[in-house]
């Protein structure tokens, strides 16, 4: 790479487009916490709106130096179980379906990308085919009673720790969603216009740097590349993210501009959570360990 040219790029950012790409980008982070708090209350949690918006944006905080995806939902957890002790196993419930419909709403986004003419994610259609059916298949799998059959005879007769006991009542959560189909479907829709917030911020950087690039083909790009920086490689996505970039825009703008345009898209991110995240944590510390009396 030519660091001449690259911090050339970073030299010549229009800062107050930046500003505004910071605000959409928090914009996202909002209705991220709002899909959640959607799954919070269909099971009834003692979990307000605003406490959901205050735990998911310090998971973010603490995701900057825990692996990517699985960091941050266990904080998430570590947070919302205090106030809800006997409803654990729903909390934990929550938390993964909204992973999941989130993961599942990011590849079909990505997929999109290859169906109007991004070149670069046509290449990895047929992978993002078989990763969108085999989530699809596995959420639809763990509602059935044969999944239900092969979790219990694998752990539902552990009394240590109650984990049988722990996962039947996991498995019990699960039932929400055979009732209340309307909700994952208005969930999969937050998480597209979710997509949409973040997508836009990169766009924004993007014009921040001075690229004329198509606004609907970077979105699809940053969805593709959340995508893959939710999977648990690396600290933050960082490395990951920025061959995204690369891989999808450098015949575009250069190796120079994606690394720039990733760079700053990652500290976006972290200005608009930040602030927050440390609010959190200074009033509310994580507490990793666990009492006696709860396990």
């Amino acid at each position: 790479m030519d660091l001449k040219a690259f911090f050339g790029h970073l030299k010549a950012i229009n800062i107050p487009l930046y500003f505004l790409a910071i605000i959409i980008g928090l914009m996202g982070y909002v209705l991220s916490a709002i899909r959640w708090y959607i799954f919070t209350k269909a099971y009834k949690l003692n979990l307000t709106i605003f406490q959901a918006n205050k735990y998911v944006f310090v998971s973010l905080f603490l995701g900057l130096i825990l692996p990517s995806g699985a960091g941050v939902d266990l904080v998430r957890f570590i947070y919302a179980q205090k106030n809800n002790m006997e409803k654990r196993a729903e909390v934990l419930s929550s938390i993964f379906v909204d992973r999941l419909i989130g993961v599942i709403a990011l590849a079909c986004l990505a997929l999109l990308g290859a169906y109007v003419g991004v070149e670069r994610i046509r290449r990895v259609a047929t992978e993002l085919i078989w990763i969108i059916l085999i989530l699809i298949g596995f959420f639809i799998f763990m509602l059935t009673p044969l999944f239900e059959k092969i979790i219990i005879s694998m752990f539902g007769n552990i009394k240590k720790f109650r984990i049988g006991e722990r996962v039947q009542k996991l498995l019990n959560s699960f039932s929400l969603y055979k009732e209340k189909k309307s909700l994952v479907f208005l969930s999969f829709f937050i998480s597209i216009l979710m997509q949409f917030f973040f997508g836009s911020c990169a766009f924004i950087i993007s014009k921040a740097l001075g690229f004329d690039l198509n606004p609907m083909e970077v979105i699809l790009v940053t969805s593709a590349i959340n995508f893959i920086t939710m999977l648990p490689l690396s600290f933050s996505g960082i490395g990951i993210r920025e061959g995204g970039f690369i891989f999808f825009l450098s015949d575009k703008i250069g190796i120079e501009g994606a690394v720039a345009l990733s760079i700053l898209y990652y500290f976006s991110g972290i200005f608009a959570f930040s602030p927050f995240g440390i609010f959190v944590l200074i009033s509310e510390p994580v507490k990793f360990s666990l009492k006696k009396e709860q396990l």
